[in-house]
């Protein structure tokens, strides 16, 4: 007998409810979604990269916006590198005021002292090879 999966779908939908942030539920297990038990089940490596694709179009979105006044003066590698920080840090962390001489150096295009502003942060000593390849990346363009 074939069961009828929307059907159940919908009821386990309306048993576990929805949590879009983890919780501990009753037996102290992180859990997410909709009873998502990611302390024994975790998730896929299909699930992974869904979400991976998501944050990245996140991450494009807001690099757009907060390095906005230049952002289509870039080439493609150095966009890339914004979005990689953004990704990496959060909108909220690699803000333009928070990066003032990043900012400096892209509007007046010294892509080198861009990347020595990169290497002279905290993120840098934080995120090692990363911030090394970004630079890179950010002066050679």
């Amino acid at each position: 007998m074939k069961l009828d999966m929307d059907r159940l779908r919908l009821e386990i939908m309306r048993d576990e409810g929805r949590s879009l942030q983890m919780y501990l539920d009753t037996e102290s297990k992180w859990t997410v979604g909709y009873g998502r038990n990611l302390s024994q089940r975790g998730i896929s490596e299909d699930e992974a990269e869904y979400l991976l694709d998501n944050d990245i179009t996140i991450a494009i979105k807001d690099a757009q916006q907060e390095w906005a006044e230049f952002w289509d003066d870039l080439s493609r590698i150095r966009r890339e590198v914004l979005v990689n920080m953004t990704f990496n840090m959060g909108r909220g962390r690699f803000r333009r005021d928070k990066w003032p001489g990043l900012e400096g150096a892209l509007l007046s295009r010294d892509y080198e002292k861009a990347g020595d502003e990169m290497m002279d942060s905290l993120w840098a000593r934080q995120v090692g090879d990363r911030a090394h390849r970004l630079a890179v990346n950010m002066r050679g363009g």
